[in-house]
């Protein structure tokens, strides 16, 4: 008597609590529609928009779409099998049912204790190698959330930033900065990763086929990046309100000497013989290409 008074208190507690959350699942998602419907209409009415209302939108849905999750588990609507369920008298299917749920917690108790080193991981990029680079030139590099740099930015807490020309232009930091250096310090390889145990299976014409396909695929993508590069997304949107300051070949020697050493020095003692051979090879193709 005691455990079904206490089983019912519970029951009571937790659809209290579901109507709670889905009360704010429906508010954030009515907050949603109005910062996107806000966002677009601030692109017909002002010049440049409102910065905040894309990133502010995509962290509603999130929370909203997590909040949704626990609901849907209250009313057992998640995907699942109930083959095995469904065949097992009352009792032990209850009892089914309550291994499941406790071994849920358990999988959310474990994300939330080390989700959220996971998150703070992952919420910056925070190469070394671009750590080293930017020491290596006085700077002193900045681990910043993606979310947080526009502000930083404005506010001076960071005095730059580095990312490509239609990553710049999208998140609108000329906005908030008046120069804008074309370095080329960086080269990002494009990798092609696939099964070995598939590829190996394939005709030799077959895998000539996928190699060429990614070789186009790697060349037609450079190339529409420098058309964006060129078009209204990208560097003449930019010239507008910011100082595009262009390196002579020896500004871009002189960076060079100044960064690579620091960076060579990094992968010899992380990968030891094994990056330093790798890195060698990259260097060789580069002056291979620029013959």
């Amino acid at each position: 008597m005691a455990l079904t008074a206490v089983a019912l208190r519970i029951e009571h507690i937790g659809r209290a609590v579901n109507r709670v959350v889905e009360w704010s699942c429906a508010a954030l998602i009515a907050a949603m529609i109005l910062v996107v419907w806000l966002g677009v209409s601030g692109r017909y009415l002002t010049e440049s928009g409102f910065s905040w209302t894309e990133e502010l939108a995509r962290y509603l849905m999130i929370w909203a779409a997590l909040l949704a999750v626990s609901c849907a588990a209250w009313w057992r609507e998640h995907v699942g099998l109930d083959l095995l369920p469904s065949r097992l008298p009352p009792a032990p299917r209850r009892l089914l049912k309550l291994v499941i749920d406790g071994a849920t917690v358990l999988f959310f108790v474990f994300m939330c204790l080390y989700g959220i080193d996971m998150t703070v991981e992952g919420r910056t990029q925070t190469l070394e190698s671009h750590k080293r680079v930017i020491s290596s030139l006085g700077g002193q590099p900045a681990a910043i959330a993606w979310a947080e740099v526009y502000t930083a930015l404005q506010t001076g807490v960071a005095d730059g930033q580095m990312n490509p020309i239609p990553i710049i232009t999208m998140a609108k930091f000329n906005e908030v900065q008046k120069h804008i250096t074309l370095t080329d310090h960086l080269f990002a390889p494009y990798v092609w990763v696939i099964n070995r145990k598939f590829f190996d299976s394939l005709t030799a014409e077959e895998q000539v086929v996928v190699r060429n396909a990614a070789k186009s695929a790697i060349v037609a993508n450079r190339g529409i990046s420098r058309i964006i590069e060129a078009s209204a997304k990208g560097l003449p949107t930019l010239a507008k309100s910011m100082t595009v300051t262009t390196l002579t070949p020896a500004e871009k020697a002189a960076f060079r000497n100044a960064a690579q050493p620091a960076v060579k020095s990094y992968i010899v003692d992380t990968f030891g013989k094994e990056g330093e051979d790798m890195l060698g090879a990259l260097q060789d193709a580069v002056n291979e290409a620029v013959k």
